[in-house]
């Protein structure tokens, strides 16, 4: 649905029916020229029944991916609007 940085962390809001979490996706990160570009793939559906509407924000520090804060980040999947 979205994303942000937030405390050096890149934030998505992803569709969540109440199980959802961080572990839940693979990162695909790529770094060239002082920016980052991420894309994210659900690896399990999320098979609760609880239906969040607005989504929930997952975080993913970003110096985990060897990312220096400042840089460029760019998000690869297409945003979706609920």
């Amino acid at each position: 649905h979205g994303a942000t940085i937030d405390k050096g962390d890149l934030v998505i809001r992803v569709s969540s029916n109440g199980c959802t979490n961080a572990a839940d996706f693979a990162v695909d990160s790529t770094r060239r020229d002082g920016s980052a570009s991420f894309a994210f793939t659900r690896k399990r559906p999320d098979l609760c029944r609880a239906l969040i509407a607005e989504g929930v924000d997952l975080r993913f520090p970003l110096d985990a991916y060897g990312v220096d804060r400042g840089s460029k980040v760019r998000v690869r999947n297409p945003l979706v609007r609920p």
